[in-house]
């Protein structure tokens, strides 16, 4: 397969170069380049502490590109929400570009857009995950798409996460950075769910989420303690 470069600025993120090429057919994709980023893995390393994930038996590692790219392929054949890869070569990966996606934060400064069929489809597609023994690792708002037409799709697996409490650190995670992306809009949706379908240990995320609170307390990913413990306090 061949792949052609066009004049259009790549997108550098923290741990990968991604340029814009079409293929034979003149279809859009992004050639994903992987890059060192050694501060970056310290900063993760220092929050996985702040957070108590490693005291608690968690680990992580950088995922090679093409451990990423097979472990999105085994994800989407298991029917789980995940961008796979067009072709692989080598540590370099062609991605689909879902020119409409939004991150799940730009998602929810849609006022008129509702919220409950994505909250529905993030949580519903993570309890799927983690019953088939699947994490995604790093789950944040910038690695969460809202894609017209199809929903929730899960991007960037760099980091793997590990060990016995790694399913209730990253539901942590994804309702963490679900409230900071949604604000009001999302509480009551999380807590409905959590309610009733909760497939985790309880008390490890709501330990989780404390720890959140504290570590990014007076940091911009900080500031929603009210939220957070208002899910604790209905649902863990």
């Amino acid at each position: 397969m061949s792949f052609k470069e066009i004049d259009r600025p790549p997108i550098i993120g923290e741990l990968n170069i991604q340029h814009f090429v079409v293929d034979e057919n003149g279809h859009l994709f992004l050639k994903r380049i992987p890059k060192e980023n050694p501060a970056l893995l310290e900063r993760i390393r220092a929050e996985y502490v702040g957070t108590h994930f490693f005291a608690l038996g968690g680990s992580f590692r950088r995922r090679t590109s093409k451990e990423q790219a097979l472990f999105a392929k085994q994800a989407a054949s298991n029917k789980l929400r995940v961008l796979t890869p067009k072709y692989i070569d080598g540590e370099v990966t062609y991605y689909p570009f879902m020119e409409k996606a939004q991150t799940l934060d730009r998602f929810f400064q849609k006022p008129f857009l509702q919220p409950e069929i994505v909250v529905g489809q993030l949580l519903e597609d993570l309890r799927a995950a983690h019953t088939l023994g699947v994490n995604y690792g790093d789950r944040w708002h910038p690695n969460i798409l809202v894609v017209p037409n199809i929903g929730i799709m899960h991007i960037d697996f760099d980091i793997e996460i590990s060990g016995s409490c790694a399913k209730e650190f990253e539901t942590a995670q994804v309702v963490y950075y679900t409230v900071l992306s949604g604000k009001n809009k999302v509480i009551s949706l999380i807590s409905d769910f959590l309610a009733y379908r909760l497939w985790c240990n309880s008390k490890l995320v709501a330990h989780f989420l404390e720890a959140k609170i504290a570590f990014f307390q007076g940091t911009d990913y900080g500031g929603i303690e009210d939220s957070i413990r208002a899910i604790i306090q209905k649902t863990l």
